[in-house]
């Protein structure tokens, strides 16, 4: 089914526009997959995993795309250790913490 040509016109706009736009529609995607899980509108554990990595997917995808405004990457990186909390990465979810410090301003 991804061979058709019209599945693969539809995946390619996804890659459409500016950096700040493929970031944003990623990250979008991504926050409405991750609050399925958390608000538990999934049906079951086997559509749970399936948001949770379509999740991870989109949060990758938006981090690949190149954007590199801070309060963007700093929400990125924030959602994604959301994820990798509820899927018990703790490490993971460490990680991406810190990652998201180093894209928040100091408030002082």
């Amino acid at each position: 089914m991804l061979e058709q040509p019209e599945i693969q016109a539809l995946q390619s706009l996804a890659y459409d526009g500016t950096p700040e736009e493929v970031c944003r529609n990623f990250k979008d995607h991504a926050f409405e997959a991750l609050e399925k899980v958390l608000k538990k509108q999934t049906k079951g554990a086997e559509h749970d995993k399936v948001e949770c990595e379509r999740a991870m997917h989109f949060f990758k995808e938006a981090l690949a795309a190149g954007y590199k405004e801070y309060q963007a990457l700093f929400n990125i990186y924030m959602g994604r250790a959301k994820l990798n909390l509820v899927i018990a990465q703790f490490k993971d979810c460490k990680d991406d913490c810190l990652e998201a410090l180093k894209h928040k301003p100091n408030e002082a």
